[in-house]
């Protein structure tokens, strides 16, 4: 793999877990429990703070919170040897891939690792040779698993988990570019008794979105639509908001509005997949890009595909 499209790579599946990460505004993550015999209390490791990227030099924290575990337990932390590309990332999070062992972090009893429930880390990170001790040396950019296991006084797994740190290249290509990605997805218009009906909610959130670029032509705004609802909208013999639609269309061509690729109506793409209708995605697709061409004046852009993870109900 080339020097270019290997940072290509590592740049998508660093966006990846950042979007993980940043999905998660609930509870932290939780490692898996085994109940014991010798514990009345589930055991339960939860990660509450990470270095979500260094440079070629830097530092890694980690902020761990043990709950139900007994003192005498052995808490490790291990970093392994980056990940060989986004083929081994799901093997890494289930520990069925995590490959070789760069640094043992800390291995010792839960009582003297964290006296107050939460264990704190601080790791240097360096690519040279003349980090200070206990250093985690990174010769390259990539996505190192660093994993996380307890065990009970006899050596029995009680709670693991597996977080990863990620490795920045020392030099970059390109500067990051930063898009803003808006979805306006929205429900079926096309009634069960034939009616075709758009909520009030969908169109006032268009009309404002209409309105604040119309003040604001030099930001640029990427697009998801729901080609079904602006069918609905501009509706043929009886369009809904002909108005609406003639205020979008403007900004379209001109630039402002940037729609990309999505399907007619909102899909659940991955489990069309798994059931073996990979081709209705694809026909929603098709049916939802000619409608955006012909509503908007422009074909959205196919280079990018906004899926819902959930089609609306």
């Amino acid at each position: 793999m080339s020097r270019r499209r290997r940072r290509g790579a590592l740049a998508a599946l660093a966006a990846a877990l950042a979007l993980v990460t940043a999905a998660g505004h609930g509870p932290a993550p939780v490692g898996a429990a085994v109940d014991t015999p010798h514990q009345r209390t589930t055991p339960e490791l939860a990660l509450v703070e990470r270095t979500p990227w260094v440079a070629a030099e830097g530092e890694l924290r980690l902020a761990l919170e043990l709950r139900g575990i007994a003192p005498d337990a052995t808490v490790r932390v291990t970093v392994h040897e980056p990940l060989r590309g986004r083929f081994e990332l799901d093997a890494s999070i289930t520990r069925e891939r995590l490959g070789r062992t760069l640094l043992t972090v800390v291995d010792s009893p839960v009582a003297d690792a964290a006296p107050d429930g939460v264990l704190r880390l601080a790791v240097p990170v360096t690519e040279g040779t003349d980090g200070p001790p206990g250093s985690l040396r990174l010769l390259s950019e990539g996505i190192s698993p660093v994993e996380v296991v307890v065990t009970d006084a006899e050596g029995d797994e009680l709670v693991a988990l597996v977080t990863h740190l990620v490795r920045l290249p020392t030099e970059v290509d390109a500067p990051l570019g930063v898009a803003t990605a808006l979805d306006l997805g929205a429900p079926p218009a096309l009634q069960g008794d034939g009616s075709v009906v758009v909520p009030a909610d969908v169109r006032a959130r268009l009309t404002a979105l209409a309105d604040v670029l119309e003040r604001h032509p030099d930001v640029v705004v990427t697009t998801m639509f729901t080609a079904e609802t602006l069918s609905a909208l501009a509706g043929g013999d009886a369009p809904l908001d002909a108005a609406l639609v003639a205020d979008l269309r403007t900004l379209t061509t001109a630039g402002v509005l940037a729609p990309v690729w999505s399907p007619w109506v909102r899909v659940d793409a991955a489990r069309l997949d798994v059931s073996g209708l990979t081709s209705v995605v694809d026909e929603m697709l098709a049916r939802g890009s000619a409608t955006v061409r012909s509503t908007l004046g422009v074909a959205p852009d196919q280079a990018t595909v906004l899926l819902p993870t959930e089609p609306t109900p």
